[in-house]
């Protein structure tokens, strides 16, 4: 028995099983999905309610860190996006009321290199019509103005979909990456989440950069590519350039996420375009250069900012339904990470299902998805919500020793966003746990270490019960009848 079970499972080794993936949702985690499955093989039909997924309502300028750019190359992007994208290398921290420079970091290009990445900026329209051609590109199916109704998940059976105009589908895996307002998720937790308002809204702004090159102040924030953080009193702001959607010349316009106080949860919710004046408003007094770039805004967008509840389980209990993106974890508007999350959550679902070989492992590397990313997912978002307080936080003792100790290193010619005094580990040291993580790297490291040994162990047991694959603390295996 020991001897043709040994048999079995170097048998085992066989091709890819390509299988239907549907995928709820046009945005980066479902165009992400999209490229990411199709390039390993499988067959993708990709759902999207809007008309025409190249144009984003409302949609302003992104930032893309080196732990999303990293894997938008590996996916045949890069060239592209040397033409798409612009980089910011210089980045001011300024009080956001008296316009005082607090520090400055300038990313090191030797350190962006080794995260494997670049950190760039784009629009997010401009990053959508991208990932959309790439997916089509790698085959496949994108089908818009698709409206989801209903959604059935049985044991047993393949899981299934009914659209408004009454137009049903099924595939061997539902994959539910339609944004905060998720009907997937519905279907996983059984209920609509219900989030907590914090207090606080996003404006974001689109400055034309043509009215900012009448201005020489402004003007020179486009010509050096120069980014700023704006801490202030229970607000702050971000700006940052990039090059100008739809144009190929280098014409750039730049972006804002402005964060302010808000006493009531507006009830205009998401995507609320709202007058120039009402933003200058709301801002109050600031630097004079944030309430110029606000003067010139040629759209202007208001979100309330709330927090959504962590959800325990990604996975639906009774079948093959995937909770990804905003779906399984939404960040508040405006985060930095909130994007390079959702790619994260494609690059390591593309990576695990590389790995699918019989029908009877789909449940375990959804299950195995589920436990790579959501402590990764946890500490971001932990880690992003300190940012926003720390970027927002009160006058008081606490900002004022936040403030001292970023001038400090000013004076001493020394990156802000460091964690080195100058005489130890230096930037690399600062951002590898966030710039030089790669998710790819996870999901390969669990296949490895519990994925293949549970293959196997399934695999044996199916072809010769009784034939026992042990797993211990070093993940070795033993056999025993």
């Amino acid at each position: 028995m020991t001897s043709n079970s040994s048999s079995s499972v170097s048998s085992m080794e066989q091709r890819l099983l390509p299988i239907e993936f549907l995928i709820l949702g046009g945005g980066v985690a479902g165009l992400c999905s999209a490229i990411t499955l199709t390039r390993a093989g499988h067959q993708v039909t990709l759902l999207e309610r809007d008309s025409d997924i190249t144009e984003t309502r409302g949609a302003v300028g992104c930032r893309l860190p080196p732990n999303m750019t990293k894997f938008l190359s590996r996916w045949g992007m890069e060239d592209k996006l040397s033409k798409l994208a612009s980089t910011s290398r210089t980045l001011y921290l300024v009080q956001f009321e008296s316009g005082d420079i607090l520090g400055k970091h300038v990313w090191q290009e030797e350190v962006l290199k080794e995260t494997g990445g670049d950190y760039i900026c784009m629009h997010y329209s401009t990053l959508r019509k991208l990932l959309f051609e790439t997916a089509l590109e790698n085959g496949a199916t994108i089908l818009q103005n698709s409206v989801i109704q209903s959604i059935s998940v049985n044991p047993g059976v393949r899981p299934s979909l009914e659209l408004t105009t009454g137009q049903k589908f099924e595939a061997d895996v539902l994959i539910g990456a339609d944004g905060a307002s998720s009907i997937a998720r519905r279907a996983v937790v059984g209920q609509d989440l219900q989030s907590t308002f914090l207090g606080m809204v996003l404006y974001n702004v689109v400055v034309s950069g043509e009215e900012m090159m009448s201005d020489s102040e402004l003007a020179e924030l486009l010509e050096h590519d120069t980014s700023y953080s704006w801490l202030g009193n229970g607000r702050g702001a971000c700006g940052f350039p990039m090059l100008r959607k739809g144009c190929d010349n280098g014409e750039k316009d730049y972006t804002l996420t402005i964060w302010i106080p808000y006493d009531n949860n507006p009830e205009d919710g998401w995507n609320h375009f709202v007058e120039t004046s009402t933003l200058l408003r709301d801002i109050g007094d600031c630097d004079k250069k944030l309430r110029k770039l606000a003067s010139l805004a040629s759209s202007v967008i208001r979100i309330p900012i709330s927090e959504s509840p962590e959800l325990e389980d990604w996975v639906h209990e009774d079948g093959h339904l995937l909770l990804v993106g905003d779906a399984a974890h939404a960040f508040f508007p405006g985060s930095l990470q909130a994007i390079s999350i959702a790619a994260g959550d494609a690059a390591a679902l593309g990576r695990i299902f590389q790995h699918l070989h019989h029908e009877s492992q789909i449940e375990s590397l959804l299950w195995g998805f589920e436990e790579i990313r959501q402590k990764r997912v946890s500490q971001m978002r932990e880690a992003e919500m300190t940012f926003l307080s720390s970027m927002t936080m009160p006058n008081g003792p606490a900002q004022e020793a936040r403030d001292a100790r970023i001038k400090r290193r000013y004076e001493l010619g020394l990156n802000a966003l460091d964690n080195s005094d100058g005489s130890g580990p230096g930037q690399w040291d600062s951002v590898k746990d966030t710039f030089g993580y790669d998710a790819e790297d996870e999901a390969d490291d669990w296949w490895m270490k519990w994925g293949k040994l549970k293959e196997r162990a399934e695999f044996v047991e199916a072809v010769s019960p009784g034939f026992v694959i042990e797993v211990n603390q070093e993940a070795s295996v033993s056999s025993a009848l």
